[in-house]
């Protein structure tokens, strides 16, 4: 395909054309060698003297018969000794089989089996087909059409721009790859922090499945200074009874935890709105949060994040603003 598409290149420059022709029954075409091979002929190519005389005949085929396994190759090196033999030289044998140049007429021609495409100056196509069929047995050459399966068509004196070719994304990275697929919409599995430093407030989304409202580790509360106001909003309750959305503290009066603190069914989705200690008005500053969200439903999700942040947990203890 690459060595085809090449030629369609070559014959694209001013001045040059591209064609193709066939081989006619290229494989018989080569005497047949290697490994010896008896055959049948069928009763109707019978010589009439084997009528009657003998039951199952076999011979030695002078020939490359289509269907025995060497056959590709015989025709192959039959070519190639054909193509070398009128002027074309092999530029790349190794990496570019079957594909042919001609120094003088400046030809360049690629063979598939029995497919040949050749292009080059348009004065030296006919001297080249001459070439060629003076030791092939070759069809009527024609203008490009289906070539390993795709119908090829030819347009002269277009002018494209530096974006209009299908490639230009390769060499340009603004444009995007027509054949690239659509990204799938990223989907969050671990509960992640939003923070709104200005606000004094730090969001831990829920994305896990769980039944205990969320308290943060103590490490976290001493490092973002947090109050013990708690904010649970149940986006996704399992339960048509229970509360959409609660608040609460999370601390006694002593600074210790408030354990056992559980819903009766599990429930996935929502967040914890957590204050920290100059947050004058927490109601007030979730209120707000919320009008932008609702004003935003229709964009990307953008979480203004303050800084980086790691896991947190007692095990990892940093506050999500450090």
């Amino acid at each position: 395909m690459e060595a085809g598409k090449s030629v369609d290149a070559y014959g694209s420059q001013p001045g040059h054309v591209t064609q193709q022709n066939d081989g006619v029954q290229a494989y018989t075409q080569a005497l047949m060698e290697g490994i010896e091979t008896w055959v049948e002929l069928p009763v109707d190519r019978w010589p009439k003297h084997w009528v009657g005389k003998y039951r199952r005949p076999v011979v030695l085929p002078r020939i490359a018969l289509y269907g025995h396994p060497d056959s590709g190759g015989l025709w192959e090196m039959h070519c190639e000794k054909m193509l070398i033999a009128v002027g074309f030289i092999m530029p790349d044998p190794e990496g570019w089989p079957s594909v042919f140049f001609h120094p003088q007429l400046k030809l360049l021609l690629v063979v598939y089996v029995d497919d040949f495409k050749m292009s080059g100056p348009k004065e030296s196509m006919s001297k080249g087909w001459e070439l060629v069929g003076s030791r092939i047995d070759m069809d009527v050459a024609t203008d490009i059409g289906r070539y390993l399966g795709c119908d090829h068509v030819q347009e002269l004196q277009v002018k494209l721009t530096v974006h209009d070719p299908p490639f230009a994304y390769l060499f340009d990275k603004s444009l995007p790859d027509p054949a690239a697929k659509e990204a799938a919409a990223a989907e969050r599995t671990q509960d992640f922090w939003e923070v709104d430093a200005p606000k004094g407030v730090y969001i831990r989304h829920h994305c896990q499945p769980r039944k205990g409202y969320y308290v943060p580790g103590e490490e976290i509360i001493n490092a973002c200074d947090l109050s013990n106001m708690r904010y649970t909003d149940f986006v996704q309750s399992t339960s048509e009874d229970d509360a959409v959305s609660e608040w609460d503290t999370y601390l006694d009066e002593a600074g210790g935890y408030a354990q056992g603190k559980r819903k009766p069914a599990m429930w996935v989705g929502g967040a914890t709105y957590l204050f920290t200690k100059s947050c004058k008005d927490p109601k007030v500053a979730v209120a707000s949060i919320k009008r932008h969200k609702n004003s935003a439903k229709k964009k990307p999700l953008e979480l203004r994040v303050s800084g980086a942040w790691t896991n947190c947990s007692k095990t990892n203890p940093v506050c999500p603003s450090q």
